[in-house]
């Protein structure tokens, strides 16, 4: 595995505003339930966009070895914040919620992601019992 770095990273794109396939019918969550994992990522990473007027960065990782980074926002002085976006057709799992702590912890630990000040476990599903 290579180390992480910010020129694996894509730039995140201006959007245009535009929302597609909405059903006024639909409620806003109902609406999330329709949503691929892509989607879901990218439904987050627009919500992240107002950091970019705060002067932050606002980076898409996500996809297979992510190594727990769906969205980092970074500011010029190291900060970082990183989201991690879960949409299970199931209830999520505190096992579930753990491995992703445990990812974000050892691979921050061995140097592989940047530190977060802030990590948000951001799930569409609710949260199981056990």
């Amino acid at each position: 595995m290579e180390d992480f770095n910010f020129t694996d990273l894509e730039q995140l794109p201006i959007s245009d505003n535009s929302i597609v396939g909405i059903t006024p019918s639909m409620s806003p969550i109902d609406r999330l339930g329709t949503y691929s994992d892509e989607e879901f990522e990218n439904f987050i990473l627009e919500w992240a966009t107002v950091f970019l007027q705060k002067g932050y960065h606002v980076l898409k990782r996500g996809g297979a070895g992510d190594k727990g980074i769906d969205v980092l926002v970074s500011d010029q002085a190291g900060h970082h914040i990183i989201y991690q976006c879960k949409k299970y057709s199931s209830r999520f799992k505190l096992s579930d919620t753990l491995t992703e702590i445990g990812k974000i912890c050892y691979y921050s630990y061995i140097g592989r992601i940047p530190k977060p000040m802030e990590y948000y476990l951001v799930a569409y599903s609710d949260l199981a019992d056990d």
